[in-house]
């Protein structure tokens, strides 16, 4: 009960209560249990009974219009079920009323019990009814609204799936593409001419500090952002030949061709004039016992107490035998139906037509209303001869008007409540996919995010290592030429292009001695470096290629800073296994002095200390250790 007690009150706070289909889907009852026109005794009367109930109905849909107007007009969900219970309050009230009082006017008596009676089958039925047809109109729209964003996910799906063909290996070209493209143009380009040694390597080691070095920093930082300030932009300011777009890793979706609008759409369920095909029949005993408790009023007003309970539990226990055999030919026909489909070598149903297509899906529910139909046949002839039992006389035109009833109104009922019950299975079915089609985009969301990560990270680990070891040493190299000749400054732009070449950090094969030495060959055009290393120190760099990394980021952070705050250009370099543990300790030792400049600190110790177990950098006389255990 507690369940739909909650879709009620969803459904009446939901400002969608009255509809439409509420005039239309509670007609059947309106002209024939809630008509008022039982004590008619001719067909005359019974056609003007019926004239009645219908022209009654007309104007109460016209309140309703006002009652849904009503509903609409407030804002809180609470407020909305007060103006509902207050118009189903005025509609089972109003409807009696009306009925007699167009009737006296006719000169007419259709119903001679007591008017409560009536009042109390009108707020019944009522209530029932027309929150089946708000249950099933709710329904309907959320399963609509969640079908949508299940469709937009699925298409953002596809479209991420066709970006991510990508690997890291493309992403990194594309990164390195960007960034060569910012590097070379603000690369400075002398005059022709001899320069002074001195304005020659300041240039190159400005471009090192002031470009290269910002620009691996933003790489290796996981936030790219489109419109940030980007520091190729400073640097335009002091190289004329300085640009850049701003963006260091193009957004994918402004790589990937837009989709055709005539792309196939997605398979999702077909529309229905329900929230879902009906698939099962009405639950067994909940629709029988709510439809024998809609005729409680009208029982207990026209026969005794104990007449009344043996026509409802008669109509219980036969409804719902009845309801059973229904249930298990509905559920029969819908496995032959799977069977068909999924049948080897079974023919693709033709696509039917656009007029076709309604029938189609009407045709199932037609075919359960006819067996509620039988049913409903049968619980009319039982609900009429059940007083007999109790030695009260039962006219045969009675029995036949019960039967006419319950064959109108009963497979309304039991339709909509398979139908209720279809469109709330079909919602945790499909919100259920939603929730799967979500956590596959934030995987594939993740997934791409870690490639491009990795691709930038890439690219800047080159930039650090390579580029910046080009830099620094051509600038001390020029800087002890007497001359810097134009033929030599040309020489000195084409190696630091050719680092920008190829991303040579993406090199596979090279062991953890060849790439750190070749890492150290590149910085010894400008510094003297000696390099020792124990045999365990390899081994446990060979074995893990983050570790390698961190290293080699580690021996060029010591080395960029014994160029910038050196004395002497030397170093000294040692790898060895920590012990205890599984990490390898890397020591870069050089004589100069601890010097600490804001906004030029690239990786940075701030960025090794994050990846690194520990970190220390220490000054002992002139000499300036740092000393990084990694894990």
């Amino acid at each position: 009960m507690r369940p739909l007690a909650g879709r009620w009150a969803r459904a009446a706070g939901s400002g969608h209560f009255f509809t439409r289909w509420s005039w239309l889907l509670t007609l059947p009852f309106a002209v024939t249990l809630l008509g008022g026109y039982d004590e008619a005794r001719s067909g005359q009367e019974r056609l003007a009974g019926f004239g009645i109930a219908l022209a009654v109905h007309l104007v109460l849909g016209a309140f309703g219009v006002l009652a849904a107007a009503a509903e609409r007009g407030v804002a809180s969900a609470g407020s909305r079920r007060v103006v509902v219970v207050i118009a189903l309050a005025a509609i089972a009230v109003g409807r009696p009323f009306l009925l007699s009082a167009s009737a006296q006017a006719l000169g007419l008596v259709l119903f001679t019990g007591p008017l409560a009676a009536r009042v109390a089958t009108n707020l019944i039925v009522d209530t029932a009814a027309l929150s089946l047809v708000a249950m099933m109109t709710i329904a309907v729209r959320t399963h609509r609204d969640v079908t949508g964003r299940l469709r937009l996910v699925l298409d953002a799906l596809e479209v991420q799936r066709a970006h991510d063909v990508d690997d890291v290996a493309v992403l990194s070209g594309h990164v390195l593409e960007n960034a060569r493209g910012t590097l070379l143009a603000a690369l400075p380009r002398a005059a022709a001419g001899p320069l002074e040694p001195e304005r020659a390597g300041l240039l190159l080691q400005r471009f090192a500090e002031e470009v290269v070095r910002p620009l691996s920093h933003r790489l290796f930082d996981d936030h790219p952002a489109a419109g940030d300030h980007h520091p190729a932009t400073a640097a335009g300011a002091r190289y004329p030949a300085a640009g850049g777009d701003g963006r260091l890793l193009a957004s994918r979706e402004s790589r990937t061709p837009p989709r055709a609008q005539t792309s196939t759409p997605l398979a999702l369920a077909p529309v229905h004039p329900f929230p879902a095909p009906i698939d099962r029949g009405a639950p067994v005993w909940i629709t029988v016992v709510a439809y024998a408790l809609l005729w409680v009023p009208y029982l207990v007003a026209h026969a005794s107490a104990a007449a009344a309970a043996t026509a409802v539990l008669a109509v219980v226990a036969v409804g719902a035998c009845g309801n059973r055999l229904v249930a298990g030919r509905v559920a029969r026909a819908a496995s032959r139906a799977t069977a068909s489909r999924t049948a080897p070598g079974a023919a693709a149903p033709a696509a039917a037509s656009a007029a076709a297509r309604p029938a189609a899906a009407l045709a199932p529910v037609a075919g359960l209303a006819l067996q509620y139909a039988v049913v409903g046949a049968v619980i009319g002839a039982v609900a009429a001869l059940s007083p007999a039992l109790w030695g009260v006389p039962v006219a045969a035109s009675a029995v036949l008007a019960a039967m006419l009833l319950s064959v109108v109104v009963y497979p309304v009922f039991a339709v909509l409540v398979a139908g209720v019950d279809a469109g709330f299975r079909r919602l945790v079915v499909v919100e259920a996919e939603l929730a799967a089609a979500v956590d596959e985009a934030a995987v594939l969301a993740a997934s791409s995010h870690n490639s491009a990560t990795i691709a930038r990270r890439r690219v800047a680990h080159l930039l650090h290592s390579e580029v910046q070891a080009e830099c620094v040493a051509a600038a001390r190299e020029l800087r002890g030429s007497p001359v810097v000749t134009e033929a030599q400054w040309m020489a000195v732009l084409e190696r630091i292009e050719a680092a920008l070449a190829l991303p040579r950090a993406e090199a596979t094969g090279a062991g953890a001695q060849q790439t750190v030495e070749r890492i150290v060959g590149a910085w010894r055009f400008g510094l003297e470096i000696s390099l020792s290393a124990d045999a365990a120190a390899w081994t446990r760099l060979d074995a893990d290629a983050a570790r390698l990394e961190l290293a080699v980021d580690t021996i060029a952070e010591g080395l960029t800073n014994t160029i910038r705050h050196g004395s002497e250009p030397r170093a000294r370099i040692t790898l060895a296994a920590a012990s205890p543990g599984p990490g390898v300790v890397v020591d870069v030792v050089s004589e100069g002095r601890i010097v600490t400049r804001a906004g030029h600190d690239g990786y940075g110790l701030a960025q090794l200390g994050g990846r690194a177990r520990q970190l220390t950098l220490t000054q002992a006389g002139s000499a300036v250790r740092l000393r990084v255990e990694l894990a």
